[in-house]
Parts: structure tokens; C-alpha cells; sequence
């Protein structure tokens, strides 16, 4: 998402964009268009985010694939609230 021209993206928060399946994060990763799936995310298929609070780290899976694998390491601190955000792209896409 844009904010008056910054791409908020790659500022802050950690983001797997469903359109090209590729990841965007602001520092430290500062991954901006990272390949991960390698494709878009379809319509019946699904997308998980595990959050490991003791290991703080985050992971994504396509249909329990991949999320074994935490994508972003050390990214919050004990105490620290997070929050989910979708951005739908589509005139049907839905979250379940």
C-alpha cells in the first residue's frame, strides 16, 4: 500500500502478496519483491501465517506448504502487539 507516495510496504510490517506470491517487508529484512511462491495464489487455495512468539519469527504457507520455513527472524519484541492486515485485490477475494 501507498501513503502519499512511500511505499508503506517496504517501511514497515511483513507482507506476502498473493497477486505474484513474493514477500515485502521494511527493515531489518527490507525484502522488497523476494521470490517465494513463485506464482499467484488461486481461487480454493489458502495462505497461513505462523507466528512463533518464543522464537519470534514469521512464516507463510501456500496449502501447508512452506511454513516450516520462518521467512522473517527476530522481528518482534516480548510484549509487542501484532496486528493482521489483509489487502483484497479483487472483486470476490475473501478472507476465511
Amino acid at each position: 500500500f501507498n501513503v502519499r507516495g512511500t511505499r508503506m510496504f517496504e517501511k514497515c510490517g511483513w507482507f506476502f502478496n498473493c497477486l505474484n506470491g513474493n514477500l515485502y517487508s521494511g527493515p531489518p529484512s527490507s525484502f522488497s519483491n523476494k521470490s517465494y511462491h513463485n506464482s499467484r495464489v488461486n481461487v480454493g487455495e489458502y495462505v497461513e501465517v505462523v507466528v512463533d512468539r518464543t522464537a519470534k519469527t514469521i512464516a507463510f504457507s501456500v496449502n501447508g506448504k512452506g511454513g516450516s520455513n520462518p521467512l522473517y527472524h527476530n522481528v518482534f519484541n516480548d510484549g509487542d502487539d501484532l496486528r493482521a492486515c489483509v489487502i483484497l485485490s479483487w472483486k470476490h477475494d475473501s478472507v476465511g
